[in-house]
């Protein structure tokens, strides 16, 4: 009766709903969310809930986040001024003939942070040579990376290779692959060269997105790499930075996107749509104007993708998208650059994974 009884006062103090406290704390720190678009995000947080989350969580209070003292300037980078025109052009004209070179241009960001001075000279040849990059993460093994087929033998200098749904992956000429070493917790990135990638097989998976514009493709085979292939520079500090630059303007171009698709007449976006549409935008450019690292940056930007992936899916989910394939892209975004469970899932193990 005694459990019965705390059971029954847990559920008068919370609601399983609160669990969305852990992202809407760090998005109001930007600027105060509609209160439709915060019960819409409590919704969605519902269904993100795994069976370890609802069976071992103590459902206690989540604490207020701490002031942070930590805070840094993120890194310069030189192609601010190009993200912000494809900004523009995106809202102008849509994704599709602007998405690949957006994407270029984070790639650009993330051999910045993360490339030596030779590889940022190769990548510049390259490029300058009209070959086509492409960023390989994910992997046929799953999200784990405990369990990835795409592994690097440090004895051997052999990378194997088996990554999934590349952005361009079916004709790519070089690459950044991320793979698993064994015995260590943290991935590692090379920058492959033209005349080693042609060493792998790579098809085309599934149908184009963007109009016909965009292509996934899987890779997969054996590659012997040198150790200086190996991007070094910044570690994990680097990811963190990049993630931070990169997902605000991710958002932004989505946003710009969708208010693109219904000036073509493919959606229509209610009053509470577009409160969230412009909530999210000036939420990202509040966040880029920072332009700083602190301890709650990662979570800041999980917590943002997750609240886009939330307009996006509601969206499809209310008829407000007319068309088979509109559709099938503004799903298909809520899965690239982290999914809804993934973004839920990393904000809350640093929490602590209990309730306090």
């Amino acid at each position: 009766m005694s459990s019965l009884n705390s059971l029954k006062k847990i559920s008068l103090m919370n609601s399983l709903g609160d669990y969305s406290v852990l992202l809407t704390n760090y998005l109001e720190r930007y600027g105060a969310m509609p209160q439709e678009f915060q019960e819409l995000i409590r919704r969605s947080v519902l269904r993100q809930l795994d069976s370890a989350m609802i069976i071992e969580d103590n459902g206690g209070q989540f604490p207020p986040l701490p002031q942070t003292q930590y805070s840094q300037p993120l890194p310069d980078v030189d192609n601010l001024d190009k993200l912000h025109h494809l900004l523009s052009k995106i809202e102008q004209e849509g994704f599709s003939p602007h998405f690949h070179a957006l994407i270029s241009e984070f790639g650009h960001i993330m051999t910045t942070l993360s490339g030596s001075d030779e590889q940022k000279n190769e990548v510049s040849e390259w490029t300058g040579k009209d070959y086509s990059a492409t960023f390989l993460m994910t992997d046929a093994g799953g999200s784990a990376l405990k369990d990835w087929r795409t592994v690097y033998n440090a004895d051997t200098g052999m990378l194997t290779v088996d990554k999934i749904w590349g952005i361009g992956a079916d004709t790519l000429d070089f690459a950044t692959i991320v793979a698993s070493q064994a015995g260590s917790m943290i991935p590692l990135a090379f920058q492959i060269p033209p005349d080693a990638c042609r060493h792998l097989h790579c098809e085309k998976v599934g149908l184009p997105y963007l109009d016909g514009e965009v292509q996934l493709g899987n890779c997969s085979g054996e590659i012997a790499v040198k150790p200086e292939w190996i991007m070094r520079k910044g570690g994990i500090l680097a990811v963190k930075q990049f993630l931070s630059i990169i997902r605000p303007f991710f958002v932004q171009a989505l946003m710009a996107h969708v208010n693109w698709l219904e000036h073509q007449g493919r959606l229509i976006q209610s009053a509470k749509q577009k409160n969230a549409n412009q909530f999210l935008s000036q939420l990202s450019q509040n966040i880029h104007n920072e332009w700083s690292i602190t301890r709650y940056s990662e979570d800041e930007v999980m917590a943002l993708k997750f609240a886009s992936n939330t307009l996006l899916l509601d969206l499809v989910e209310t008829g407000a998208v007319h068309q088979m394939l509109d559709q099938r892209d503004l799903l298909a975004f809520t899965k690239m650059e982290g999914s809804s469970y993934r973004c839920f899932l990393e904000v809350y193990a640093r929490s602590g994974n209990r309730k306090c």
